[in-house]
């Protein structure tokens, strides 16, 4: 049995969450093969890149040339266009610049001079700016993601937006990038850690294309947002057609434990603690 523990977007990416790698220490302890990968900031490390940035701009591009072909538009539409044409205007600058301001975050030299920190901040910044645009009504920043559609509330409202390309921006990021970064194929069990709301969107849309892409995969989730909501899916078989296999609530330790160790014997997962699931 092998595992992989993921951390998704979006947290923000100065202050890393210790679930994944506290509880891949303590499978480990229990000689369960697991390994982990923070999404989280892979995901802002390819948003700040030049060669996302430039896709982003042809997108913003498609959707500026759309509005204008308009015979008539609403004050809303006008908004947005002044909106997407100054993004345009002046995205060829922040996508020459976001590698360098990358580099200084990672420089103790250049991130502790003020001047040159507040400079690669506002690039950074400015960048993310870039990817709202493009995806709006959605909104990604160094400390949020949120929808725009209030679909962070809904089961059926996320199951939407797990599947909408215009703006969801995680969908082309997993399947073009991320996705194929691993070797699916060679695990078991995938376990996605969801412990912000910032975080629902995100880490559901990995959920879908895991399931979809890789059925054999017993994908499961956990943290406090399932911990705390975990009656909500009570009667929605759907949420677990759609998105995984399982739910770990509360403590995930000895769940997790119990939980490999019944998919390794094919038993069944009602003697695993703490586990939601659905059984047709």
């Amino acid at each position: 049995m092998k595992s992989l523990l993921v951390f998704p977007a979006q947290w923000y990416p100065t202050q890393p969450y210790l679930s994944t790698p506290y509880l891949c220490a303590y499978l480990r302890e229990k000689s369960w093969d697991v390994t982990q990968r923070d999404f989280n900031i892979e995901s802002y490390d390819h948003f700040l890149s030049p060669t996302l940035l430039e896709n982003i701009l042809s997108k913003i591009e498609g959707r500026l040339t759309a509005l204008k072909e308009k015979k008539s538009f609403s004050f809303k539409e006008k908004s947005l266009m002044d909106v997407l044409a100054t993004s345009v205007k002046f995205a060829p600058t922040i996508i020459s610049g976001v590698n360098d301001a990358k580099q200084v975050m990672r420089t103790p030299e250049r991130f502790f001079d003020f001047s040159t920190y507040k400079q690669a901040d506002m690039v950074i910044k400015s960048a993310l700016k870039l990817v709202s645009d493009a995806y709006s009504p959605s909104i990604l920043t160094l400390s949020t993601f949120e929808s725009g559609t209030r679909a962070e509330e809904s089961t059926q409202r996320a199951t939407e937006f797990a599947r909408n390309n215009d703006i969801n921006p995680f969908i082309d990021l997993y399947e073009k990038v991320l996705l194929p970064s691993e070797s699916w194929e060679d695990y078991n069990l995938v376990g996605i850690s969801i412990v912000g709301i910032s975080q629902i969107l995100p880490g559901l849309t990995l959920a879908r294309l895991l399931k979809e892409k890789y059925p054999h995969l017993h994908i499961t989730l956990g943290g406090p947002i399932f911990s705390v909501n975990s009656k909500q899916l009570m009667g929605h078989p759907e949420f677990f057609q759609e998105f995984c296999d399982s739910i770990v609530t509360f403590e995930g330790e000895e769940p997790l434990h119990r939980l490999l160790t019944t998919l390794k014997n094919g038993s069944t997962l009602k003697s695993v603690p703490n586990l939601i699931f659905y059984e047709d």
